[in-house]
């Protein structure tokens, strides 16, 4: 259907071409540890009509640099849901962090 986002997995500038090539016009970039948000600002540059969304090792010390680089979002697991006995509060105030700090790197 044309209402279901789809965000397949990339790593290469190949990969993400066929995405792109099959319809796909987000798409995840995975695992991020291996190359960070530099390796996003060297994969724009040919594809910067292509939406990425970082993931793994998504952090609340990169996530300025991602969305400075031209993130469209990223993705986040551990770095946001520490687990079951993680309380509310904890959760709130990550999230709260992370978003501040993803607003002052789109701000440049």
């Amino acid at each position: 259907s044309q209402d279901i986002l789809h965000l397949p997995g990339v790593l290469t500038p190949s990969e993400a071409q066929t995405a792109f090539a099959a319809g796909c016009r987000m798409l995840k970039l995975f695992p991020m540890e291996m190359g960070g948000p530099a390796y996003l600002r060297v994969l724009r540059a040919p594809l910067d009509d292509m939406d990425f969304v970082p993931t793994g090792g998504v952090s609340l010390e990169n996530i300025g640099d991602y969305a400075r680089v031209g993130a469209a979002a990223v993705g986040l697991g551990s770095k946001l849901v520490t687990g079951r006995q993680q309380p509310t509060d904890d959760l709130v105030a990550r999230a709260v962090a992370l978003r501040r700090a993803w607003e002052q790197g789109r701000q440049g």
